[in-house]
């Protein structure tokens, strides 16, 4: 029903430590910070899902950059709309450059009130959803620290969501020695097993990220259809991965991969052999198997 349509679940995944290590290499290499490294690949997950080529996510910052506003106690939180133009064919480097130029960007602009921008910009509204954006993406540092309030025993203690304020919030927990991904959402439009999977498929992007090199091409790698074919061969040089979706969604997300890619997609069991010769024009195939 209605009530419940703000119900939150949850899920949780640890990073590697080999990931993050790479992750912060590869940031360090593009002048950036491991934050913009972990945006890309939210972004590009979400360019992959949707294929759409502009992607709005929602970043809260502390707004505190005022040198009067630190000592203050008070909520001085703002939320940033990092707006994202993503295609096929950008490379990795570009993803990062442009990702980093918004970042600083906002931040240098973080004091305009998030209801400010919405006013100036009258966004179609529509009910249930926020304007903007529907899904949040942070990094967060730092645990609570009892040698910071000498005479008192500190211990942190989760409070359990009853409702979830947007669809997504993939919020990254960095405490110096685990980086962990605490992932809320509407239980009402995604189940567990969805949002493991796309956890899962993050971290995919992330390890392609730290392993690619600066000529490769993000989106349009045809090793991306590993994340949705489980077998993925090669026939003359061309890439052949077979869809066994489980759902509709595994289904139309890997559809909408190979079409981007300018892909040909086959039914498995049509009596079409996988031969060089099949595919004169396209760069690759992917094979759908329904049984």
């Amino acid at each position: 029903g209605a009530e419940n349509r703000w119900h939150a679940a949850w899920h949780r995944l640890e990073l590697p430590a080999s990931l993050v290590a790479g992750l912060e290499q590869r940031a360090r290499e593009q002048g950036t910070s491991l934050f913009v490294a972990l945006l890309a690949g939210f972004q590009a997950l979400l360019h992959r899902y949707t294929a759409e080529t502009d992607i709005r996510v929602g970043v809260p910052v502390a707004n505190r950059n005022q040198p009067e506003a630190q000592p203050l106690v008070g909520f001085f939180v703002n939320t940033l709309v990092m707006r994202g133009r993503l295609d096929p064919s950008m490379r990795l480097q570009e993803l990062l450059a442009q990702l980093a130029e918004l970042v600083r960007l906002g931040l240098a602009h973080q004091d305009l009130p998030y209801e400010q921008l919405v006013e100036a910009l009258q966004p179609e509204r529509n009910a249930g959803t926020q304007p903007l954006f529907q899904v949040l993406f942070s990094l967060n540092h730092g645990r609570m620290d009892s040698r910071q309030w000498p005479g008192l025993s500190l211990s942190e203690q989760t409070l359990p969501a009853i409702d979830a304020k947007f669809e997504q919030s993939w919020e990254v927990q960095d405490d110096g020695s685990d980086m962990i991904l605490a992932l809320e959402y509407q239980a009402a439009l995604f189940d567990p097993h969805t949002m493991q999977r796309w956890s899962e498929q993050w971290c995919a992007l992330l390890d392609a990220l730290v392993a690619a090199v600066g000529g490769d091409a993000l989106l349009s790698d045809p090793a991306s259809l590993e994340l949705y074919g489980q077998d993925v061969f090669s026939i003359g040089h061309r890439p052949i991965a077979i869809l066994r979706p489980r759902d509709i969604e595994t289904l139309a997300a890997g559809m909408r991969a190979a079409a981007r890619q300018g892909l040909a997609i086959v039914p498995r069991g049509g009596g079409m052999s996988y031969t060089s010769g099949y595919l004169p024009d396209a760069p690759g195939a992917l094979v759908v198997d329904m049984a």
